[in-house]
Formats: C-alpha cells, sequence, structure tokens
C-alpha cells in the first residue's frame, strides 16, 4: 500500500515514500478500514518525526513493556483523516461500509499519509 513513513527519528530526510507499507487489518471489533481520500499533516506530526513523545508513545502501544508489537517504525504520520469505509468490524453498529467519514487519529496508531488506514469507530 503506498504511505509515507519514517524508519527512525530524525529531519526531514527520514521521510521515505513507499508503495510496500503494511496494508492495515481490523483487530478489534469495534475497528474500521477507511479509504483515505484526504489526510493533515499537523505540528504534532512534524514533532514526531523528530521524536516527541517516543517514550511515552512506546507506552502506550506496548504498556506492559513486552514487546509483542515490535518496533514502531516503519511509522506512518498524518493524525487528521476523511474518506470513506472500506471494512466495519463485527461490533460497529453505527457505520457501514462505503459511509463517508472524518476522524483524528490518536498519536498511538498509524497515521493517515497512507492509502488505507484502521481506525476505532469512536475516533
Amino acid at each position: 500500500m503506498p504511505a509515507w513513513v519514517i524508519d527512525k527519528y530524525g529531519s526531514n530526510d527520514v521521510l521515505r515514500y513507499t508503495k510496500n507499507a503494511s496494508f492495515p487489518i481490523i483487530n478489534y471489533p469495534n475497528e474500521v478500514i477507511v479509504k483515505v481520500f484526504a489526510a493533515g499533516l499537523n505540528p504534532i506530526d512534524v514533532s514526531m518525526r523528530g521524536g516527541y513523545g517516543a517514550n511515552t508513545l512506546a507506552m502506550k502501544r506496548d504498556p506492559l513493556n513486552i514487546k509483542q508489537s515490535g518496533s514502531e517504525f516503519p511509522l506512518i504520520l498524518g493524525r487528521d483523516v476523511s474518506g470513506v469505509i472500506m471494512e466495519c468490524g463485527l461490533e460497529v453498529k453505527y457505520f457501514r461500509e462505503r459511509d463517508e467519514v472524518w476522524a483524528a487519529i490518536p498519536p498511538w496508531k498509524q497515521g493517515s499519509l497512507a492509502e488505507f488506514v484502521v481506525l476505532s469507530g469512536n475516533e
């Protein structure tokens, strides 16, 4: 899947365009997959690219420090998204496939600078 990613923290030179980013999957029954039509790049994304909040975000991704999820890299930035729902988890009742949506993505999740993104139904 096409996406803008970083493989380490740093300045603009760590940004990399790839056509081979992992396609997001639904892990929880309240999640949806959204095809991205528009994405926003915010000051928090620029700060995150430089490593801002890395320790806090690692704790949120892996609160017991058991390293089940591996590295946060490659990391897709972008906190705002609008698009259309392509797939719904089993417990999603308030959205349907083909619904147009917008969302603010939490910083501990993969971002919106990609063709698809997975979101919780309440984001």
